[in-house]
């Protein structure tokens, strides 16, 4: 992934990252943060499961915890990320502005894949009922290294390990 100027398929990301996200909710003079991991897993061709599960740390100690799961599809122009209730959310690639239009408020925003190890997504929010924004940073979890690149890991069932390429 150094040096290319193509996006990384998401296939290449598959494994367990550690996820850590900066929220600011400048609307409300807030800032939050959450702790947690990102999965991503091949769940037929062509299609990714993006889960996210962690806790919210909101900055007068109260916490909560959070998950959801998303879904990255790849069609005839590329992969698509989607929201739980299967629209589109944002295309898969690097570099590029990415938009998403949530009714009034607009998500801008860019994914960067500086390596193999960590990628980061961030988001400036604006409009009418938000001004965000949200800065995602994943590294791989040291037991994940490889996973995405389709050879087994140390100890793994060959017939069970991620096929590169779809």
């Amino acid at each position: 992934m150094h040096g290319s100027d193509l996006t990384p398929e998401p296939t290449q990301l598959l494994g367990a990252w550690d996820l850590s996200r900066r929220i600011e909710d400048r609307a409300a003079g807030e800032r939050m943060s959450v702790r947690g991991t990102a999965l991503l897993e091949r769940c037929g061709p062509g299609e990714v499961r993006w889960s996210e599960s962690g806790e919210l740390r909101r900055g007068d100690g109260r916490r909560s915890p959070v998950s959801r799961t998303l879904r990255i599809l790849r069609g005839d122009d590329g992969w698509t990320v989607h929201l739980p209730d299967g629209s589109p959310f944002h295309r898969w690639q690097a570099r590029s502005p990415l938009v998403h239009l949530c009714g009034a408020d607009v998500y801008r925003g860019r994914l960067d894949l500086p390596g193999e190890d960590r990628w980061t997504l961030t988001w400036q929010v604006t409009g009418p009922h938000k001004d965000l924004l949200l800065v995602s940073e994943l590294e791989r979890r040291a037991a994940s290294r490889g996973a995405g690149t389709g050879s087994p890991r140390a100890g793994e069932d060959q017939s069970r390990a991620p096929k590169s390429g779809l």
